[in-house]
């Protein structure tokens, strides 16, 4: 990150090509390589385009100058999804 701040939401859209009976696709979002325990979760049970957003109070998940922030996706066995887009929402020190 090129300041100090907070991460302020999380959105994900995707499109679910090969769904799964008991399919999901989680974001997970890590800060410096350690999963920091916030997330989207999207049910892949189901042919077609899925979205899911989350957001948290400023100041509750904060990262300094310097940080890493990156996303990872994790699908259920057999899930087949493809145009991933997320979206990080960030409140930033001016």
């Amino acid at each position: 990150m090129v300041r100090d701040g907070s991460i302020t939401g999380l959105s994900t859209s995707l499109d679910v090509k090969t769904p799964s009976k008991k399919g999901i696709a989680e974001i997970i979002l890590y800060k410096n390589g350690v999963a920091i325990g916030f997330r989207n979760t999207l049910e892949t049970n189901s042919i077609g385009p899925k979205i899911d957003y989350d957001s948290v109070k400023e100041n509750t998940i904060n990262f300094e100058k310097g940080d890493v922030i990156s996303a990872k996706v994790i699908l259920s066995d057999g899930t087949q999804v493809e145009d991933i887009n997320t979206l990080l929402e960030i409140a930033g020190e001016a």
